[in-house]
């Protein structure tokens, strides 16, 4: 009876288990010979080995003698990421303070078109979780 039982409950839990989404937590922090650090997080969804979703969250923090460039680097990355604005499914944020820069960009798969997709490069296909763990543990990422 008790195999039985446990047969079920595996059986339960793996029926159950099956399409669940997936996360993946990936960061990563380096200081530069000039004192800038970098801060990155990214946060992926998994179903069924397809991406869902995408959240990348970065910080750029300088040192008081990098401060007079600041303006200067915010208005660079607000025209490299202007590509991604006014799309759907895809959201973009930046925010600066008197030493940092962040900028937050998200993506949800099925809300961007095809052609977007096509058009900016956003193909992350068929990947097992354990594949882009990999991929970004080989980058310097710590990820859960």
């Amino acid at each position: 009876m008790k195999k039985v039982s446990l047969t079920a409950f595996l059986l339960i839990l793996f029926v159950t288990g099956c399409g669940k989404k997936q996360p993946l937590t990936c960061q990563k922090t380096e200081t530069n010979d000039n004192g800038i650090v970098l801060s990155q997080d990214v946060k992926i969804n998994f179903k069924e080995d397809i991406v869902t979703e995408v959240s990348l969250e970065s910080t750029v923090k300088v040192t008081e003698e990098q401060k007079a460039y600041l303006e200067e680097a915010a208005s660079s990355l607000e025209t490299a990421m202007e590509k991604y604005k006014d799309r759907n499914g895809i959201t973009y944020k930046s925010e600066k303070s008197s030493d940092s820069i962040k900028i937050v960009l998200k993506e949800k798969m099925a809300s961007i078109s095809e052609s977007d997709k096509e058009e900016l490069g956003i193909n992350y296909g068929k990947q097992s979780i354990s594949a882009v763990k990999q991929g970004f543990e080989e980058q310097g990422f710590n990820c859960k």
